[in-house]
């Protein structure tokens, strides 16, 4: 669970099923973070949130995701996922990337 502070000053907690790691964006209000949820059906995700509206800006899905690490650009103009993931008996990567200006 991730808390911050919302328009009133009150600190709020903004929860995640499976919360695996959480950035800000550089230069951008907007927090992003992997997640893993629990429930077998929903697959692993990465999701681009507003602060302190918290509007959900995007979620992009990951299929069969074991791992997902995430690198900025040094001026925060793109966001790369590293992500891990089994084909077979073989582990696998891909990288994706987000503009994010």
């Amino acid at each position: 669970m991730i808390s911050t502070t919302d328009t009133d000053g009150n600190k709020t907690p903004i929860p995640v099923n499976g919360l695996d790691a959480f950035m800000w964006m550089p230069y951008r209000n907007i927090l992003v973070y992997t997640s893993f949820p629990s429930d077998e059906n929903a697959k692993p995700r990465v999701t681009f949130q507003e602060m302190p509206s918290r509007r959900i800006l995007n979620i992009h899905t990951m299929n069969d995701s074991t791992k997902m690490d995430m690198y900025y650009h040094p001026q925060g103009q793109y966001l790369a996922i590293v992500n891990k993931h089994m084909d077979k008996k073989t582990e696998k990567y891909s990288v994706e990337l987000f503009e994010t200006k």
